[in-house]
């Protein structure tokens, strides 16, 4: 999806091929010292995983959504990495869904990631590409907007108003 996780890295690899390349079409000339990449989108299953803290830590998640989550990971310390995508799993479009689908802690993990980490950026009427911006209410018809997936939905801001709980 992303310009710097998707083309660039494509790119790149397709450069080194033909610098390392001992063909009449080599470009052994390129001296690549390496390539930056900001904000790029390198797995879209990883983009999930650090969706849930982002959207927590820019405010748009407030500390019991977030805490909700405790369940599912190692609380021993408090900066513990957690894999919270190990509770869902991707459909051929790209859609997250709970690997589990009960009310056990497996299936009650996988709802909140995929609420939280995937309906939360998708599948609000906020444009991911601009978290920042004001967003207030649901953009009048007819008003273009970046966001990746088109839906008819309101603000994340209208229902989860941010409260520094911290």
């Amino acid at each position: 999806e992303s310009y710097g996780g998707v083309y660039v890295p494509t790119l790149t690899s397709a450069l080194i091929k033909k610098i390392q390349s001992k063909g009449s079409d080599s470009m052994s000339y390129v001296n690549l010292r390496g390539v930056a990449i900001g904000n790029g989108e390198m797995s879209e299953i990883q983009q999930i995983n650090s969706a849930v803290s982002l959207l927590y830590f820019r405010g748009e998640h407030g500390k019991s959504d977030f805490d909700a989550l405790s369940k599912c990971c190692n609380t021993t310390s408090p900066q513990a990495y957690c894999d919270f995508v190990s509770y869902i799993t991707l459909d051929a479009a790209g859609n997250a869904w709970p690997k589990v689908n009960d009310n056990s802690i497996a299936g009650q993990c996988g709802n909140l990631v995929v609420q939280q980490g995937f309906n939360d950026v998708w599948g609000t009427a906020n444009d991911v590409y601009n978290t920042f911006q004001d967003c207030y209410s649901t953009a009048p018809d007819g008003t273009r907007s970046r966001r990746k997936r088109s839906v008819d939905m309101p603000p994340l801001m209208n229902t989860k108003p941010f409260v520094d709980q911290a």
